[in-house]
């Protein structure tokens, strides 16, 4: 279990990472409001759905 829980966390700073890319583009290539809109909340999903999950696997026993 615990090696599924640093998978969990390595996944998470992962997702960070990968959000944070995705962010960046969005800011600079995007050409409408809702374009930026709406690849910011699938950054947002990059970075909070691994933490979400990484935090339910660390509180099993």
């Amino acid at each position: 279990m615990e090696i599924f829980k640093k998978i969990c966390w390595i996944a998470t700073i992962v997702g960070g990472m990968i959000g944070s890319l995705i962010f960046i583009y969005a800011m600079s290539a995007s050409e409408s409001d809702m374009q930026m809109g709406s690849l910011s909340a699938f950054a947002i999903g990059f970075v909070v759905l691994p933490y979400c999950i990484a935090r339910a696997v660390s509180e099993l026993k």
